[in-house]
């Protein structure tokens, strides 16, 4: 419980800052390993950073950045179009 007031006491309520506190904390454990291959918490780490950082290059928006010409933005799964 503390640890979940700290995480929404800074914001970082979600999935990544969780793993960005375990890469820093234990950076040379194996994350995943797959197909023979392994890469560890800090390799990962900084894929998904090179992969953040192409996003929004591409124009992407972080989740909570307000769309300019407004739309849906709730964050509830649903199933549009498919009947």
């Amino acid at each position: 419980m503390a640890r979940a007031k700290k995480m929404l006491a800074k914001d970082h309520c979600n999935f990544f800052y969780t793993f960005e506190e375990t890469a820093m904390a234990v950076p040379n454990t194996v994350f995943l390993h797959y197909q023979g291959k392994e890469w560890t918490y800090m390799q990962s780490k900084l894929i998904i950073q090179q992969w953040g950082n192409y996003f929004l290059s591409q124009g992407v928006k972080p989740r909570g950045t307000p769309l300019e010409k407004g739309g849906d933005v709730d964050n509830r799964p649903r199933c549009d179009g498919f009947y």
